[in-house]
């Protein structure tokens, strides 16, 4: 019987439960190589999901993953079944919402249990990005690289370069058609030729901000970013538009010349790549989870207006309760369905055990978990995501927050942003801040990935990070060493 001192909190945040019943049967059922763990636990209180990982599997993950990363045949496997998995699911949804007047019920169910296989291994598939995978390699690479005389001092600024995506993200788009729409809007004057821009702009990219179940990124949005980037000069314009056009070259300039210029051997640089690689396939991944869940609203709408249920409570149908209600028309207890605002997963032994309702969640819990206290820390160690220093307030914006929007908008310029881990529609917070400090993150993360972007000093993995702190508290951030210090607390 598992310890409590063995469960380690990994992520946490608001999933619903057709999703979170994917995450944990596709673990079971290890649809992807790297779903390698012995135990598992999920816990939901009041929608807010955290998971759990058994310390002894994240260890010994950790102890292999440099001799799988090496097996290039395993590696290439992966990325080509993920990005492919990735772009089905899409197309299948898309395709499902396109025929919906079209379809059967007992066609509809078909459909939407293939949906969830594949979103099965959607959200499986980012196991092989998380930290214990890449920590070794990066380990690996430093090494080589003070053997070729880099000092310590520049060490993590050259390794930061050269484990920076040379592909282009989503938010890299998004940012390069925004500046271009600023630009062709200089000169009009037709308010309606605004909107119908704006409204175009929205469309494309306003479901990156429905992350973790939120609304998408509304008009008055995009009026309100617009007012104040029409300000911009031409000047300015054209040179942000070149920069980001440019930027991945650059990159690529400044990669090759370091690995030229230290000799770095051909087996370091493969490991490089795919770094670079799987942080690429990360972010495109949880893009790719944001919009499924975002269209998936659609399907939801539809099986409600066949079947009369609320599709609020949609989600929190299993897949096979769902083709039940589809194909005969049996509906979930309403009670029944509530009590899951409150549930667990549990892994063990190959079996998939499940609890619902406050009372057994809450004994799980009692007998799973230790409680600690974070009270009397003063200082925090992560791991440099992107160098630099800032002295700032925090601002903490919880994943399981009901009004996420409202706090991003809430937040000041030059506050310090801590979240157990960052997402797409976190991308104006992140923006705003002085340093970004998260509970969870690699060199493969989001967060990662678009503090380097953006160039603002980030400290990933820190697990404690929104336990130890709390709003408005002044903090140190050195992300060149990796520590937060607590200078003034407050009131």
């Amino acid at each position: 019987m598992t310890t409590q001192t063995n469960w380690i909190l990994r992520f946490e945040g608001y999933h619903p439960f057709h999703r979170a019943e994917a995450f944990f049967e596709g673990e079971r059922k290890k649809v992807v190589f790297c779903s390698d763990y012995n135990e598992l636990m999920g816990i939901s209180k009041n929608k807010r999901l955290q998971v759990y990982y058994i310390k002894k599997d994240l260890e010994r993950i950790s102890k292999k993953s440099f001799k799988i990363l090496k097996n290039k045949k395993k590696v290439y496997s992966y990325m080509k079944l993920v990005t492919k998995n990735n772009n089905n699911l899409i197309n299948f949804i898309e395709d499902t919402i396109f025929k919906i007047n079209l379809l059967s019920n007992e066609e509809l169910a078909k459909r939407y249990e293939k949906m969830m296989q594949m979103f099965e291994i959607l959200v499986c598939s980012y196991d092989f990005s998380r930290p214990e995978y890449a920590e070794k390699t990066g380990i690996k690479i430093k090494e080589h690289l003070l053997s070729k005389g880099i000092t310590k001092n520049d060490l993590n600024k050259i390794f930061e370069i050269l484990t920076i995506t040379q592909k282009y993200i989503l938010l890299d788009y998004e940012e390069i058609d925004w500046l271009t729409l600023i630009q062709d809007m200089k000169n009009i004057s037709s308010h309606n030729k605004i909107i119908h821009r704006l409204k175009m702009h929205q469309k494309k990219y306003g479901w990156i901000g429905t992350s973790e179940q939120k609304k998408k990124w509304s008009l008055d949005y995009y009026k309100k970013i617009f007012t104040k980037d029409i300000k911009m000069s031409e000047k300015e314009l054209k040179k942000r538009i070149k920069i980001n056009k440019n930027k991945k070259q650059e990159l690529k300039k400044k990669q090759s010349i370091l690995i030229s210029k230290f000799g770095i051997n051909r087996k370091v640089k493969y490991l490089l790549y795919i770094i670079r690689e799987l942080a690429h396939i990360r972010i495109t991944t949880r893009f790719i989870w944001v919009k499924s869940s975002f269209l998936m609203r659609e399907i939801f709408k539809e099986i409600s207006k066949r079947t009369g249920v609320d599709n609020k409570y949609l989600e929190w149908y299993n897949t096979k309760e769902i083709k039940d209600l589809l194909v005969y028309s049996k509906k979930v207890d309403l009670k029944k369905i509530k009590e899951r605002n409150n549930y667990a997963f549990i892994i063990r032994d190959n079996k998939l055990e499940f609890y619902e309702g406050e009372k057994k969640v809450k004994q799980l819990e009692s007998k799973e978990i230790t409680k600690k206290d974070y009270s009397n820390i003063t200082e925090i160690k992560g791991n440099p995501a992107n160098l630099g220093y800032a002295i700032g307030k925090v601002k903490i914006i919880y994943p399981f927050s009901k009004n996420q929007q409202q706090e991003i908008d809430k937040m000041k310029k030059g506050q310090v942003l801590v979240t157990s881990m960052t997402r797409p529609h976190l991308i104006m917070a992140m923006k705003k801040s002085a340093g970004i400090i998260t509970d969870e993150g690699g060199i493969t993360s989001h967060a990662a990935i678009v503090s380097r972007e953006l160039n603002i000093p980030c400290i990933i993995g820190t697990k404690i990070a929104t336990k130890v702190f709390k709003d408005n508290d002044l903090v140190e951030v050195d992300a060149n060493k990796g520590i937060v210090k607590l200078l003034k607390k407050e009131k």
